[in-house]
């Protein structure tokens, strides 16, 4: 749970600032100070290690979108989470569930109360055990975004036939692909050579899961159909 939370808390500093290498994000860290009885209790602090003051405006932004999130959650209004959810990108969805998964598996509510270093005032923001249950259930149940990349000239260059995982990239975007085939595509593909040697045509599905485990994205790739292009290759499919 420290983890996920720090994990969190630093996804949403790097979109406060919009840059994942600033200063302001690369020295912005927490730090457990304590843990506590009760239910389970764990006392954070912000650091930033370049800096003799807390920057108080990005710890504020930062806790005022966490609290947001866990006051959505704690809602028990599937809609209304999920916009909320939605006015961030998928590393703070998936960081987000990184919190919810393990509260879920143990039947525990959340709880988040924050104070910023020099003001006298603390807020607080719940989900009981239930709601958290429900917000998990409710990213779960959105179904995933679904588009299409053609990849005109790629080079295979992983196929494991057995279990239909694939690593591709795209000679004229140099983008690199991975992930699994269609049935249909595994038996197109078998005994293609793997490297420089020769190039392919592949169609890809790209699904964007709403949140995911993923590291940063939640996206996952699927080759549907894949061909044999020969050693000089086309620029389009004949």
């Amino acid at each position: 749970m420290q983890l996920a939370i720090h994990g969190e808390v630093e996804a949403l500093a790097q979109e406060s600032t919009s840059s994942r290498n600033s200063p302001a994000v690369r020295t912005f860290s927490t730090n457990v100070i304590e843990l506590q009885a009760a239910s389970f209790v764990i006392v954070f602090g912000v650091e930033n290690s370049a800096t003799l003051a807390e920057q108080t405006e990005l710890t504020t932004e930062v806790f005022e979108k966490l609290g947001a999130l866990v006051s959505a959650a704690g809602a028990e209004d599937t809609d209304g989470f999920l916009d909320e959810m939605r006015k961030h990108g998928p590393r703070v969805r998936n960081r987000f569930l990184d919190i919810l998964d393990p509260l879920v598996k143990t039947g525990s509510g959340l709880a988040l109360t924050t104070a910023v270093a020099y003001e006298h005032k603390s807020t607080r923001a719940s989900a009981s055990a239930s709601a958290v249950k429900s917000a998990a259930e409710s990213i779960a149940n959105v179904r995933p975004t679904i588009t299409y990349v053609e990849v005109k000239r790629g080079v295979l260059m992983g196929l494991n036939v057995r279990t239909k995982a694939f690593e591709l990239v795209d000679v004229l975007s140099a983008t690199r692909y991975h992930g699994h085939m269609s049935e249909e595509a595994r038996t197109e593909a078998d005994g293609f050579p793997v490297g420089n040697s020769s190039y392919v045509y592949a169609r890809i599905r790209v699904e964007t899961r709403f949140a995911a485990d993923d590291d940063t994205s939640g996206i996952q790739y699927f080759v549907e159909s894949i061909r044999e292009l020969g050693e000089q290759g086309v620029t389009t499919p004949s």
